[in-house]
């Protein structure tokens, strides 16, 4: 019984750690207007936030090497490094 409650304990801190890394429209949106470039990535490829729609929950984006390369995607695929 001890073990199985290490174990539950361990797989919720890494949901509560894993829901922490996901980005919200409002952190978007802080960081969007932020004049200091935020490392954030995209599927492991780091972007460019253009735009946020926080009603919506959606970002303009582009790849840092790619800036005609537009993408709408959600903003909790984003991630904050």
């Amino acid at each position: 019984m001890r073990i199985f409650k290490r174990v539950i304990t361990n797989i919720i801190t890494v949901i509560m750690y894993k829901e922490a890394m996901l980005m919200n429209a409002k952190r978007a949106q802080e960081i969007a207007a932020s004049p200091v470039m935020a490392n954030v990535t995209y599927n492991g490829e780091r972007i460019y936030i253009e735009q946020v729609d926080e009603a919506n929950g959606t970002a303009i984006i582009h790849p840092l090497n790619e800036p005609n390369n537009k993408q709408k995607v959600s903003v909790s695929s984003l991630q904050e490094n």
